[in-house]
């Protein structure tokens, strides 16, 4: 594993790596790797899921994060923040702070870089928690917070009969008003900020919770069709939504001149 992360390192430039489902390797395992890869390039990412794909008797590597010696080591997905944001979806659907199901200590836990229940970094080092609230699993944030609307504490296999596709223009803006503060609690937090593709203006895939393939899911059955509608990005939604984009933007530039400032201080 080593030897081809140096090769890609090496031979194509490659300076950041992302693990699917890094708890199957065990903690010595990830601090070799950084500790190899950082001697290439000392600016080299290296970051990944610090869970195993559902066996809780698998070994979770780092907990969440590695601290190697005085470097910044592997970052983790902090989904404590991420559920304290907008509601957890595994064991059931749930609301969280943006959704008006206040959870005040998770929310000030993931501002503040600091490890919840789940430890995903216990390091004290903020850099290595990775806050997010969309990925490329799950539903869109658009989705969970369309679903939020009319769904509460319902199974996970529930959801998709919850979602609208013809939202009143009041709800459409609440839905982007909570867009904007889940944006502006990952950007604003104390680590590295991680946003998905189409998360800065709305992108939906229409209730589709894992459109990796057809299949049931969310509640229904869903075509090839559907799924390769589901995948695409709507650029249009850009303009359709141009003051969440600028929204989104706007504190970025304000995350980085915050943390510019206290790199000099």
């Amino acid at each position: 594993m080593i030897d081809s992360l140096k090769h890609w390192m090496t031979d194509y430039h490659i300076n950041g790596f992302r693990f699917d489902l890094m708890g199957v390797h065990d903690t010595s395992t990830m601090e070799e790797v950084y500790k190899e890869l950082v001697k290439i390039d000392p600016d080299v990412m290296v970051y990944g899921e610090p869970w195993v794909g559902g066996d809780k008797n698998a070994s979770i590597a780092t907990e969440g994060a590695i601290s190697v010696g005085n470097t910044n080591g592997v970052a983790a997905f902090d989904d404590d923040f991420r559920d304290a944001i907008k509601g957890a979806e595994y064991g059931g659907f749930h609301k969280g702070q943006v959704q008006g199901t206040y959870n005040d200590s998770g929310i000030i836990k993931g501002l503040s870089g600091a490890s919840g229940k789940n430890k995903r970094n216990t390091t004290g080092r903020p850099a290595l928690s990775l806050h997010y609230v969309e990925c490329h699993d799950n539903y869109t944030l658009y989705d969970k917070l369309n679903i939020s609307l009319s769904a509460s504490a319902v199974g996970s296999d529930e959801c998709v009969k919850y979602w609208k596709s013809d939202l009143t223009d009041t709800y459409k803006k609440l839905i982007a008003d909570q867009n904007k503060l889940s944006a502006a609690y990952v950007f604003l937090a104390q680590g590295t900020p991680f946003i998905n593709g189409g998360q800065e203006f709305m992108r939906t895939k229409k209730g589709n919770p894992d459109s990796y393939a057809a299949d049931t899911k969310g509640g229904r059955k869903w075509s090839e069709k559907e799924i390769l509608n589901c995948n695409a990005i709507d650029l249009n939604f850009k303009d359709t939504y141009s003051d969440v984009k600028c929204n989104e933007i706007f504190f970025l530039i304000f995350s980085i001149f915050q943390k510019v400032l206290k790199t000099q201080n």
